[in-house]
């Protein structure tokens, strides 16, 4: 009841004019001190984003680690953190993400040797920049050169391969155009006027290319065919599948008379969607689907089978020995071709071995076997 009573007077007092001087004083310092405070503000606004500006971070993520960028110009800088260890790397005037990008590239050699064995799979981009076809090369195990294609002018070829496997390149037998090293990560190799003036150098040794054997192998459907000058193709399997097919790989003993190739199982690696907020080339959002493997998904299980060119006919190879495998790879054929060593390595990397096949019987023997308790270190 108070405060109505005091509100409708002061109310009277304003219609009548009646108001006292101490309510007019202190409307006009009301007012004036607004004015004040919205005139403070306008000033601390632009004062505030002076002083946080060099608090704001402009960093990019990386797979393991951090890139944080400062500086414009002459004085940016750059430093990676490392995600795992914590440790830190500044570099001045270099751009990590160019530095990345320059490291795709291999560098040429001016000469080259067997290829070691390597599970770490990668795929090599072969950049032919001249107006002649190139030939490519692989350097196998024991230092002898495969053929794996021609290169047309001016374009590309990509190759599954391992880490630190040997490439050779040419145009003739004694005109290298280029000579590369696979790296632990894709890569680009640029086959220009520098890589054919290092692999033309005094120390590079003349390339020596395995004979071609009179018969071929190829793939048609999934499946191993024979192919003979001037006669029809044979099919030699017909268990291929589009889920459990025969790769493109086969290795010739020295004899030319066998073959080993590789029947793979399909696997559809996990793949999760990576959505791109402020793609740089639209205005709208992008997604892109990467591969995403987790502990315990399915790997392709390669198995060996040897192929008789003399006789057209397959020789079965007991697969238990290779069931649950990480990989299997090729090691080499016996100088006399009757047998061929592949390098088992199992799931789990706690058992590795070396297993000989008889050429002639598909008979499987064990020539040195490791296992472990943590891990075989079979790199």
């Amino acid at each position: 009841m108070g405060t109505q009573i005091i509100t409708v007077s002061v109310l009277l007092h304003l219609l009548t004019g009646a108001c006292t001087p101490s309510l007019l004083a202190d409307s006009t310092k009301t007012i004036e001190s607004i004015a004040v405070r919205y005139k403070r503000s306008d000033e601390i606004g632009p004062k505030f984003q002076n002083a946080i500006e060099p608090l704001k971070l402009n960093y990019q993520w990386k797979n393991n680690g951090i890139i944080l960028k400062s500086g414009k110009g002459k004085t940016k800088r750059w430093e990676f953190i490392d995600g795992k260890t914590r440790k830190s790397e500044k570099s001045a005037h270099t751009n990590p993400e160019n530095k990345e990008q320059e490291s795709r590239f291999l560098p040429p050699q001016s000469q080259w040797a067997p290829s070691p064995a390597s599970s770490k799979d990668v795929s090599i981009t072969f950049e032919n920049s001249f107006g002649l076809p190139v030939r490519v090369f692989w350097v196998d195990f024991e230092g002898a050169l495969k053929n794996y294609g021609t290169i047309p002018p001016g374009r590309d070829m990509s190759i599954s391969t391992f880490a630190g496997h040997q490439w050779v390149l040419h145009f003739s037998a004694n005109d290298l155009s280029g000579i590369f090293i696979a790296s632990n990560h894709d890569c680009v190799a640029k086959i220009d006027t520098r890589s054919r003036r290092m692999a033309m150098k005094p120390s590079s040794p003349v390339p020596k290319l395995q004979s071609t054997p009179t018969s071929k192998l190829l793939i048609h459907e999934h499946n191993v065919w024979l192919t003979r000058k001037e006669k029809k193709d044979l099919q030699l399997t017909h268990k291929g599948t589009e889920e459990d097919f025969f790769l493109h790989e086969f290795h010739y003993s020295p004899n030319k008379r066998f073959a080993l190739g590789f029947q793979s199982t399909r696997v559809f690696p996990r793949k999760i969607p990576l959505l791109h907020s402020s793609p740089k080339d639209q205005v709208q959002p992008t997604i892109e689907f990467i591969n995403y493997p987790k502990p315990g998904d399915p790997r392709p299980q390669r198995r060996p089978i040897l192929f008789d060119l003399k006789n057209k006919i397959t020789i079965s190879v007991d697969e238990s020995p290779f069931l649950d495998s990480w990989s299997v790879q090729f090691k080499n054929w016996s100088k006399d071709s009757r047998s061929v060593r592949v390098l088992f390595n199992k799931r789990g990397h706690q058992e590795l071995a070396l297993i000989s096949i008889d050429s002639s019987t598909g008979k499987v023997t064990d020539l040195v076997r490791e296992t472990a308790n943590t891990f075989v270190d079979y790199s």
